[in-house]
C-alpha cells in the first residue's frame, strides 16, 4: 500500500517536472517572443528562391562602409590647385598677378606633380623679383633646393624663348623707311638681353631688309667682331647699305674708345666694297646712341627724375 502510494506520488512529481520543463520552453517574455518570431520569418525568407544573400552582408557591413566613406571624403586644399591657377592667369593676365603667383605658374610648367608654391616664394625672396629669377645664372638657380639641373636650365631659357618670339616677328619687317622705324626695329633685338650682342642689318637700294645677322655674342662688358665674317656677310647678301647695332647691358649707351675704333675700321672695309654705312647704334640702360650723329638719339629716363 505504501509502495503504491509512493509510486503514485513519484509519478505525479515526475509529471510536474516534465510539465515545468515544457512550460519553461514556451513561456517567454514578450521580447523573446518577438525575437523568435523575427528569426522564424528571416529563416523563411533566407530559404526562399528570390533571396539575395548579399543583403545580409551589406547590412552587416554598413557601419564599416560608412566610416570608410567619411575618411575618403576628407577635403584636400591642394586638389585642382594647378587648374585654378591656370584659370586665374588665363582670365586675369599674367601681368596682373603678383611675382609669386607668376613664378608659381611658370614652375608648374617646368616641375610636375609637386607643390611648387613654397619654391616660388623662396625664389622671389632670394632674387627679389620675377625678372631677376629669370635673368639669374644657371649655377645660382641650381643651388636652390628643389631646383635640379633640368629645371634650372629651363628657367634660364624662358627669356630666350620670348626673345626668339620677338626676333621671329621682326624678321618679317620688310623695310626701314625712317629713323623711328630703324630705332624701333633695332631696339627689339635686345629685349631682356644681358650679354653684349652685335647685329648687322643688310639693306638693298630701297632700304628693304635683306638680312639681319647676329655677328657676335660677348660677355656683359665686351664683344668682338670678326672683320672677315663681317665682310663675307655683306658680300654674300649683296647689300647696298648696312646698319651696325650692339648693346651695353647695365651700362651707358655712350661708345667706348674701342667701339669708335672698330666702327672706323669696318667703314674703311665697306667704303672699299662701295657699300654705304648708315649708322652704328648702341643701346644702353640710359638710351640709344648714334655714332654717325655722335649723339644720343633716344633717352630712357625715370619719371621721378
Amino acid at each position: 500500500m505504501k509502495n503504491t502510494l509512493k509510486n503514485k506520488v513519484d509519478e505525479e512529481n515526475l509529471g510536474l517536472k516534465n510539465s515545468n520543463i515544457s512550460n519553461s520552453k514556451i513561456s517567454n517574455t514578450p521580447n523573446q517572443e518577438l525575437s523568435n518570431g523575427f528569426n522564424q520569418e528571416l529563416f523563411k525568407v533566407a530559404n526562399s528562391k528570390d533571396f539575395d544573400n548579399s543583403l545580409i552582408k551589406n547590412c552587416c557591413s554598413t557601419s564599416s562602409t560608412s566610416s570608410s566613406v567619411k575618411t575618403s571624403k576628407k577635403y584636400n586644399i591642394h586638389e585642382n590647385h594647378r587648374q585654378r591657377l591656370l584659370d586665374t592667369i588665363f582670365k586675369s593676365g599674367i601681368e596682373n598677378v603678383s611675382d609669386v603667383v607668376a613664378m608659381e605658374f611658370i614652375l608648374t610648367l617646368i616641375i610636375h606633380r609637386k607643390d611648387v608654391n613654397p619654391l616660388a616664394h623662396e625664389l622671389i625672396n632670394k632674387f627679389g623679383s620675377l625678372s631677376n629669377v629669370l635673368d639669374a645664372d644657371y649655377i645660382a638657380l641650381s643651388n636652390i633646393k628643389g631646383l635640379g639641373e633640368r629645371s634650372s636650365k629651363l628657367l634660364t631659357l624662358i627669356p630666350k624663348i620670348f626673345y626668339r618670339y620677338k626676333l621671329d616677328k621682326t624678321k618679317y619687317k620688310k623695310s626701314l623707311k625712317n629713323q623711328g622705324e630703324i630705332f624701333d626695329y633695332t631696339e627689339s633685338l635686345f629685349l631682356n638681353e644681358q650679354h653684349e650682342r652685335v647685329y648687322l642689318i643688310c639693306l638693298d637700294k630701297k632700304f628693304n631688309i635683306i638680312l639681319t645677322k647676329l655677328l657676335s655674342i660677348g660677355g656683359s662688358t665686351r664683344v668682338i667682331i670678326d672683320p672677315k665674317e663681317f665682310n663675307a656677310v655683306l658680300v654674300n647678301s649683296k647689300a647696298d647699305s648696312y646698319i651696325l647695332v650692339h648693346n651695353h647691358p647695365n651700362a651707358s649707351c655712350r661708345p667706348s674708345e674701342e667701339d669708335l675704333l672698330s666702327t672706323n675700321h669696318l667703314r674703311v672695309i665697306t667704303n672699299y666694297l662701295n657699300i654705304r654705312f648708315i649708322d652704328h647704334l648702341i643701346y644702353g640702360e640710359d638710351g640709344l646712341f648714334s655714332i654717325e650723329r655722335n649723339s644720343r638719339v633716344r633717352t630712357f629716363f625715370d619719371l621721378e627724375n
